[in-house]
């Protein structure tokens, strides 16, 4: 449709109007009045100001125009100091003859609801924001009374086709009928809307070049005069076409707030001119320098509403129940479109959300206050203006300590713009990210902010929701008294039990002892365990165990630590010189199988009355050294004693028995291997006698003759396994006189041999004899007794 369509009619039709019309009157209590009505006299019609789907314009002569001043922003001038409506006192004409009807809903509907608008815009912010243009005859305010409709349903002057339009001089005519059948007033404080019906073509003239409802515009406003054209004899008037007829389905709009879109989508028409011709009733006041009026500046334009055809705008009416889906209008105020005017601030009314409007809650009142909790936020904010658009809402969420959303203790949420009475709700799911302390109150605050229609940022809002961690503390099930030898292994268990499902329990210990370490199993129980190497003593070790929501819940269990059992056993020699020294050794072992730890323990070796004392090593070896064996010869008691120690329980060994012998002074008595070897215990050898030779019988053959037995030297000088001795033949070596120690060492020989007077022997091994009686040095007296032990 071609913008600005600025094609003329008459400026000034002089009819002679004389006619009978059928008018219904709708009552203001919806009663329909039938009456006849005539009017006679000069009518004149003014050039009209259309707008279209996309474009707006005129058709007739517009009065001259004094320059606009140039302005920064394209905002409205009257530089003409044209007229104004400083009020609106609105009159409605449902043109329906018969066979016609408004589309999409029945007639009765569609006309009920565009009535609504006019008995709900007086006092209303949309209209209010006309009343910062004034004119030579005042200020617009927000009065707008309807006095009253008629339904016409007198047949139109023309078929209402292409070809033979209804034209801007019969609705002209239409509206000074109206007005004289029902004795309406004239001048800037009356305004007359004619609404068509559907399927009808209405153009400003008869074709061709006709502007029409087909082709240009969804509704126009104009005036008409009569007699002469003054802002007291003009009637302000408003050609309102069904804005979802045939011709203009989709062109004109598309709204549905109440159920009737032909009315909810003409609504908006109507507001459009009615608020255009408040501030522009002749064509010569408020426009902008394209000659835009407050309406065409901001046409269709919903605000938020913009995106959905069934979101409504206004709220007007008794408890602002009326919806309404009407543009915007321009405002020099904020130099753009607004549904509302204010003296203050950003110049429009915005937005003041309190109380239920704007709330946060969380469904969950308690949790156990694990991470794999829930917390359930819903925001909910809802815009209360009945007019004005809420944008850039925006909630800032700061969780409580310990709790995250996506990983972070604040959330930002932007939830959009909203239209009059819209909500919007934000449900969101938040986890502690550590366990929480029972009997806490976890707080949430939200924090709203949003712009009004002009960008202004308004106050924000705070709002909370708190949940209580409500959780049970762990119940501990620890053993009775624990008993174990030091350096013992020792376990046991504990357990723990908790109503709360998701708890994690953990455990530690304090006081063990040491060795015993305490390991959790994760799955609510414990071990101790360990081998002790701590002091033997009585322990109270305490056991805790917390959920991490409560105070730990500790319990104790009294552990024994005992000495550990040892076993001493002599290891020393059984066959032991007197008058020589003597290494005494021993072991010392835990259980018989490991040398103590800590080591050093004290152990009394002893032979007979004599004793040492030796420390054990790691290893539990002991030895010590009596400096010169003073016991009596023969048997002497063996023994190993340890008298126990902080760690490790006395043992003793007193099990064997020590042969005490002694050598002669000088020189000693011999035996032959084989004879040693062969004798039993009880069997009796000789080591001194004239038949030495015939009496020993040795391995490395026999011995000579002359040798008696006495070995008078050695080498090395004390008798030694593995050493030699010498003798002379004879009793030339001097044996000793006797008596002869009662257990006696003597030297045994495999070899022996002679060589000149030298008579020499080697000592295979030294044994333990107890000697008989009888022994004289005389060869002839023998040496004799029994073999009792062995040395080497």
């Amino acid at each position: 449709m071609p913008p600005n369509n600025r094609s003329r009619v008459g400026a000034a039709l002089a009819l002679t109007v004389g006619l009978v019309a059928l008018v219904v009157l709708l009552a203001p209590g919806g009663a329909k009045v039938t009456r006849a009505g005539t009017a006679s006299g000069p009518v004149g019609v003014g050039p009209a100001h259309w707008t279209g789907p996309n474009a707006f314009g005129n058709f007739g002569k517009l009065p001259p125009r004094p320059p606009s001043p140039h302005t920064a922003v394209d905002n409205l001038t009257n530089p003409g100091n044209g007229e104004i409506m400083p009020s609106t006192n609105t009159h409605v004409i449902f043109w329906l003859p018969p066979g016609y009807h408004y589309s999409e809903a029945t007639d009765a509907a569609y006309e009920a609801q565009a009535l609504k608008y006019f008995s709900d815009v007086g006092g209303s912010q949309i209209l209010n924001t006309t009343t910062q243009y004034s004119g030579n005859n005042g200020t617009p305010s927000t009065t707008s009374n309807f006095i009253a409709s008629v339904v016409d349903t007198t047949a139109f002057p023309h078929a209402g086709t292409s070809a033979d339009p209804v034209t801007q001089g019969d609705l002209n005519s239409e509206v000074f009928n109206q007005i004289g059948a029902h004795s309406w007033g004239l001048g800037m404080t009356n305004m007359y809307f004619v609404f068509l019906p559907n399927n009808v073509v209405d153009c400003n003239h008869a074709p061709p070049n006709a502007n029409c409802n087909t082709n240009v515009y969804c509704a126009y406003h104009t005036y008409g005069w009569s007699g002469s054209d003054t802002p007291a004899n003009d009637f302000v008037w408003a050609d309102i076409p069904d804005n979802r007829s045939i011709y203009s389905l989709g062109g004109c709009g598309n709204s549905n707030v109440t159920g009737n879109p032909s009315a909810d989508t003409t609504l908006s028409s109507v507001e459009h001119e009615h608020l255009e011709a408040v501030t522009d009733p002749r064509l010569n006041a408020w426009m902008d320098s394209t000659g835009g009026e407050n309406g065409d500046k901001c046409n269709r334009n919903m605000g938020v509403a913009n995106a959905d055809p069934t979101v409504a705008n206004n709220y007007l009416g008794a408890g602002n129940a009326d919806l309404f889906r009407i543009q915007r209008e321009w405002s020099n105020k904020v130099s753009g479109c607004a549904a509302s005017l204010t003296s203050t601030g950003s110049f429009v009314e915005s937005p003041a959300p309190a109380g239920s409007d704007v709330t946060k809650v969380v469904a969950e009142a308690t949790i156990a206050g694990n991470p794999a909790d829930s917390l359930t936020y819903t925001l909910t904010f809802k815009n209360p203006s009945n007019q004005d658009d809420a944008f850039n809402i925006q909630a800032v969420d700061t969780l409580p300590a310990g709790v995250q959303y996506l990983g972070s203790g604040t959330a930002t949420f932007s939830l959009g713009n909203l239209a009059p009475h819209q909500t919007v709700t934000k449900t969101f799911v938040a986890h502690p990210s550590v366990p929480l302390a029972a009997g806490s109150t976890i707080v949430n605050s939200a924090t709203f902010s949003f712009d009004d229609s002009t960008g202004t940022a308004q106050p924000t809002i705070t709002r909370t929701a708190s949940t209580t961690v409500v959780n049970a503390p762990p119940v501990l099930t620890v053993p009775g008294p624990q008993t174990q030898d030091y350096h013992d292994s020792l376990s046991f268990g504990v357990s723990a039990t908790d109503a709360d499902a998701g708890d994690t329990l953990l455990f530690s210990a304090s006081g063990l002892p040491n060795g015993l370490t305490l390991t959790d199993n994760g799955n609510r129980t414990a071990t101790v365990s360990g081998t002790i190497n701590d002091v033997p003593a009585v322990y109270v070790a305490t056991i805790t165990v917390t959920d991490q929501h409560n105070t730990p819940v500790s319990d104790t269990v009294q552990i024994t630590v005992t000495r550990e059992e040892t076993t001493t056993t002599y290891t020393g020699p059984t066959v032991i010189a007197q008058n020589f020294p003597v290494t005494l050794t021993a072991t010392l072992l835990e259980d018989g199988t490991t040398g103590p730890s800590p080591s050093g323990q004290a152990v009394t070796l002893s032979v007979g009355a004599q004793s040492c004392v030796g420390n054990a090593d790691a290893g539990g070896n002991v030895s010590c050294t009596i400096p010169n064996v003073t016991v009596p010869l023969g048997p002497e008691p063996l023994a190993a004693v340890f008298a126990g120690d902080t760690y490790y329980l006395p043992s003793s060994d007193k099990s064997q028995t020590a042969i005490v012998f002694a050598f002669l002074p000088g020189g000693n008595f011999a035996l032959g291997d084989a004879t040693a070897a062969t004798a039993t215990p009880s069997a009796v050898v000789t080591f001194w006698s004239a038949q030495w030779s015939a009496l020993n019988s040795l391995s490395g053959g026999s011995a000579p003759a002359n040798f008696k037995g006495f070995a008078s030297s050695f080498s090395p000088s004390t008798p030694t396994c593995g050493g030699t001795w010498t003798a002379k033949p004879g009793n030339s070596g001097h044996p000793p006189k006797g008596p002869l120690p009662s257990y006696l060492g003597v030297v045994v020989s495999s070899s022996v041999s002679k060589k000149g007077s030298t008579i020499s022997g080697n000592i295979v091994h030294i044994v333990v004899v107890k000697t008989s009686p009888g022994y004289s040095p005389n060869p002839g007296h023998v040496g004799k007794g029994t073999i009792v032990a062995t040395l080497c």
